[in-house]
């Protein structure tokens, strides 16, 4: 069932496609790719815009931006409408890490105020993470909004755990609380676009070396090596080394830590199996198939045609050497059958 799911969504949807009955917009999804290639395009690899690694590697970036918040970037084209469960738990996720920095961030910056000039580890920061996850509790994986409701909790945590680290009393007015809920909102509000562009920056690499070396590679393939098979992520490893004093790096010096590396693979899986279905038939397209495309109707139904007139009013680059199904819609599971 893995193995054939890009055949079988690629059948289905063209055939849903030419009989009028699609849920998706093609000729929005070209004009997405299109803004698509104009955003990105300058930022890829040098390479031909005509050869068959730069259209995928646009559409990677593209996908890892959205996923990352980049400049107000959250929408995703139609077709990827049997994703979006999946994508939207991957952005909350994102949103969590990008979260959890800024906590981070406000942990060092009370220290330092608080007179501690000292490294500060893996170990401490995983220490922190795991106090605040604790104080989330179900709201992890909701989103950023949930911290910001719980940045009361958050900041008198994160105001105990700096004030242990520089060793001074942990009694505090509550002006002194206040304050720290009110600079945790603000910092929520203000350094979350950096935080999450840092983010970016250590998961892209990673993506597209995964994407380069999973191209060629079978559904199969694809799920035993990106998809996790695990209930849950993780958490990050405490790794000895002598201390950082970079608030993003804690998370992000290791690229190979559990939780970036697990977004990093589920990212991929989807950009792989999506592209493989919908690149021939929504993004990258040659001038005859565009004009085929252009006839397909997108909101209205019409009466099924024949076989013979299904198999003509497919672009050629489209078809897979085998026939439609008729008139059934099937249930489609997702793609990575996760």
């Amino acid at each position: 069932m893995i193995e054939d799911t890009v055949n079988f969504e690629k059948h289905y949807h063209l055939d849903r496609l030419v009989n009028g009955r699609a849920r998706v917009n093609i000729n929005n999804a070209q004009q997405w790719f299109k803004d698509a290639v104009e955003a990105f395009g300058p930022e890829c690899a040098p390479r031909p815009r005509s050869g068959p690694c730069f259209p995928l590697e646009v559409f990677t970036r593209a996908i890892v931006a959205i996923s990352c918040g980049r400049d107000g970037r959250s929408e995703f084209p139609d077709t990827f409408f049997l994703d979006h469960d999946r994508l939207r738990a991957l952005k909350a996720e994102v949103g969590d890490v990008v979260m959890f920095e800024v906590c981070m961030e406000m942990y060092i910056a009370l220290a330092r105020q608080f007179g501690y000039q000292g490294h500060v580890s893996l170990a401490v920061g995983q220490q922190l993470r795991v106090a605040l996850s604790a104080i989330m509790g179900e709201a992890v994986g909701h989103g950023p909004q949930q911290w910001v409701r719980n940045s009361e909790a958050l900041s008198l945590e994160i105001l105990r755990q700096a004030s242990r680290l520089a060793g001074i009393s942990s009694n505090y007015s509550f002006d002194r609380m206040a304050d720290a809920n009110q600079n945790l909102r603000i910092l929520f509000m203000h350094r979350s676009a950096y935080h999450a562009a840092r983010l970016e920056a250590s998961l892209l690499p990673q993506i597209l070396s995964n994407v380069d070396r999973h191209n060629a590679s079978s559904p199969v393939d694809l799920f035993t090596n990106l998809v996790s098979i695990s209930p849950s992520v993780p958490p990050l490893p405490t790794l000895s080394r002598s201390g950082i004093t970079d608030t993003f790096a804690f998370a992000h010096l290791h690229p190979e830590t559990a939780k970036l590396t697990d977004l990093a693979n589920r990212i991929t899986h989807i950009t792989l199996l999506h592209w493989r279905v919908w690149g021939p038939i929504a993004y990258v397209q040659d001038d005859e198939s565009r004009a085929h495309s252009a006839s397909i109707p997108e909101t209205q139904a019409r009466p099924p045609p024949g076989n013979a007139e299904q198999e003509a009013s497919v672009p050629p680059r489209m078809r897979t050497g085998e026939p439609l199904e008729p008139e059934q819609e099937p249930h489609v599971q997702h793609h990575s059958l996760q």
